[in-house]
């Protein structure tokens, strides 16, 4: 069936495309005609954003997905969503996304990231690493981040990085949110991640404050504090 769209040059149709994103692109003009398939065949499946997705849609971008094609994958287990994580990896191995630059998980524990962890290091572009925790127990992945050779951005709301499972430097880190910490951890981290030119943290005041009153912990762009 011909359709208004299969009138449209290639190039204007990739331009209506950049209005949306990926996966409402993918559910609207899948498979209404030839010429509108062969014209997402050959778009370029940068960024995907599960969040808040209905699950019909959902269940139709995963059966439609090229791993090797995406760059930026946003997950989450939200209220919205929930179970989403474990559903997506139970489908797809994260290793296979193999030009993945940015991962973004949502509302997850560390039971629930836990299973991906050894998956993590094998993401050689991986620059970006967003998460979110759910509960009151904290991301263990200290481990894994020194593994993460490419990385520059992290965001760990509630994670272990001040802890002594970071074994050495993360040099590569330039950009940092680390939740909430104290002074001593504060200090720590100008051992752990030399290199920071942006830090956002939740800093707990406490009779340590006369630890940093000598002089400054880092040089930095960017610097975002709340007391």
């Amino acid at each position: 069936m011909t359709t208004y769209f299969d009138r449209l040059p290639v190039e204007i149709l990739h331009m209506i495309f950049e209005f949306m994103s990926n996966s409402d692109v993918l559910w609207s003009f899948y498979n209404i005609s030839p010429y509108l398939n062969a014209v997402l065949n050959h778009h370029h499946w940068h960024t995907l954003n599960f969040q808040s997705i209905s699950k019909s849609r959902f269940d139709f971008i995963c059966n439609h997905l090229e791993l090797q094609r995406i760059i930026s994958l946003t997950l989450s287990n939200d209220i919205k969503t929930p179970g989403q994580i474990q559903f997506f990896f139970s489908q797809f191995n994260l290793r296979d996304f193999i030009n993945l630059h940015s991962l973004t998980l949502l509302s997850i524990t560390y039971e629930e990231i836990y299973p991906i962890l050894s998956d993590l290091s094998k993401l050689k572009h991986l620059t970006s690493l967003i998460t979110t925790c759910r509960s009151s127990e904290p991301l263990l992945i200290g481990q894994t981040l020194t593994q993460l050779k490419s990385l520059k951005n992290l965001s760990i709301s509630y994670g272990d990085i001040f802890d002594h499972n970071v074994t050495f430097p993360l040099h590569n880190l330039t950009i940092l949110d680390a939740g909430t910490c104290n002074f001593l951890e504060l200090r720590r981290l100008q051992w752990i991640v030399p290199s920071l030119v942006s830090l956002k943290i939740i800093l707990e005041a406490n009779h340590q404050l006369q630890l940093v009153k000598r002089g400054n912990i880092f040089r930095l762009n960017h610097y975002a504090c709340l007391l």
